[in-house]
């Protein structure tokens, strides 16, 4: 399949080079790579209804048990390493956005890992979360 960006019913000259979807795809792709993707405007609470301090757990930084307070997930949100793996998971995630938080006030429910959705079980968080980004969060 391919596409033509530019025709002569346009108003553009038709030797205008022809380029493939996955030819298209991999150059767009290509330049967030380079890019500072924006984190997602999500309101996250400190509390829950029922005020409960809220407790947050990364969805794209390397694995790791920690469990953040919302102080401190807000402070890590905003850190270089954690803007550098939510622009990775956004490419993997097809440029697609998608929560970079799992929050509860419960800290099992943090870490435990089975998917809230379907209960598969993963042996890796990063697992987990790339199943919940490519089954449950599709467009």
């Amino acid at each position: 399949e391919s596409m033509n960006f530019a025709s002569a019913k346009d108003g553009y000259p038709s030797q205008e080079p022809t380029t493939t979807v996955k030819e298209y795809s991999f150059t767009v792709k290509s330049k967030y790579e380079s890019a500072v993707i924006p984190l997602p405007c999500i309101s996250y609470p400190s509390h829950s209804p029922d005020m409960q301090p809220m407790l947050y757990s990364c969805n794209v930084c390397p694995p790791s048990p920690t469990t953040y307070t919302y102080y401190l997930w807000v402070r890590h949100r905003e850190s270089e390493d954690h803007r550098h793996a939510y622009g990775k998971a956004f490419i993997l995630n097809n440029l697609t956005h998608f929560p970079d938080a799992t929050f509860s006030p419960c800290r099992e429910t943090l870490t435990c890992l089975s998917c809230s959705k379907c209960s598969n079980v993963f042996s890796k968080r990063w697992d987990l979360n790339l199943h919940y980004r490519r089954t449950h969060l599709k467009n």
